[in-house]
C-alpha cells in the first residue's frame, strides 16, 4: 500500500495511545510527499514574537506516497517519525539523530508491541521497483582501462565538471551520455561532484538499452 493522508493520521492517533500513552502532540499539519529516498521526517520549528519570545510551535509530519510496501511496514515508518517527536517534545538531549535516545525508545517499542521499527528506515529493491514517477536522467556510460564498464547519473548542470573529471582520469577509455526518463533510473544518486562517484556496474549498456535510454550529445 502506499501512504495516505487518512492512513497516517489514524495511524498516528491509534499509536500515540497505545505505544505513547497518548503524550505525543497533534501535528499542526500531516503532508504526503512524493519524496525519494527517504520515507519521511518531521519539522518542527518556533515563531517568535518581536522580542523573539516564543508565541508558537509548528510540528510537520510527512510521509512519501512514493513507494509501494506493507501496510504493517508503513506503520512502523510513522512510528518512526513518531519518536522523533517524542524526544523533541520530551526535550530529551540528543547526541545524535537516531542515537542511543531514540535507540532506546525504539527498541522498547519493538519489544513490547511486537513492532520491527528501524532507525536507518531504508528504501528495500522492490518498494525502489514500485516508482513509477517519470523524471528526467542524464546518465553517463563510462568504459574503463580493466575492462570494467559503469554508468553514473548526473546533473545536466555539471556537464563540465563531468568532461573535467573524465579527462583527468586516465584509467577512462571511453565515455558516452544517455537520456532517459525511466523510473528504475530513479533510485540512482545524480551527481553534482565527482570526488566520489558511485556506478552501476551490472551490465550497464544492455540495461541502458533494455529501459530504451538514448543517446545524446553535451
Amino acid at each position: 500500500m502506499r501512504a495516505t493522508l487518512p492512513f497516517v493520521k489514524k495511524v498516528y492517533e491509534e499509536y500515540n495511545q497505545k505505544c505513547f500513552g497518548g503524550v505525543l502532540p497533534t501535528p499542526d499539519y500531516y503532508r504526503i510527499s512524493n519524496t525519494k529516498r527517504i520515507w519521511g521526517n518531521v519539522r518542527w520549528y518556533h515563531k517568535h514574537d518581536e522580542n523573539g519570545e516564543i508565541i508558537e510551535q509548528i510540528i510537520g509530519l510527512s510521509i512519501s506516497k512514493r513507494y509501494d510496501t506493507t501496510e504493517e511496514r508503513l506503520i512502523d515508518i510513522i512510528l518512526h517519525e513518531m519518536i522523533h517527536i517524542y524526544i523533541i517534545a520530551a526535550k530529551i538531549p540528543i547526541t545524535a539523530m537516531h542515537g542511543s535516545e531514540f535507540i532506546k525508545v525504539m527498541e522498547e517499542i519493538n519489544e513490547k508491541y511486537g513492532r520491527h521499527v528501524e532507525a536507518r528506515k531504508g528504501i528495500l529493491w522492490e518498494e525502489l521497483n514500485s516508482d513509477t514517477v517519470r523524471e528526467p536522467h542524464y546518465l553517463c556510460y563510462l568504459e574503463f582501462s580493466d575492462g570494467r564498464t559503469g554508468v553514473l547519473a548526473f546533473s545536466v548542470k555539471c556537464v563540465k565538471k563531468l568532461k573535467d573529471f573524465i579527462s583527468r582520469t586516465p584509467d577512462i577509455t571511453k565515455h558516452e551520455f544517455w537520456y532517459t526518463d525511466d523510473p528504475f533510473f530513479n533510485r540512482f544518486w545524480v551527481h553534482s561532484s565527482f570526488k566520489n562517484i558511485g556506478i552501476w556496474t551490472d551490465h550497464p549498456k544492455e540495461l541502458l538499452k533494455k529501459k530504451k535510454a538514448k543517446r545524446v550529445r553535451l
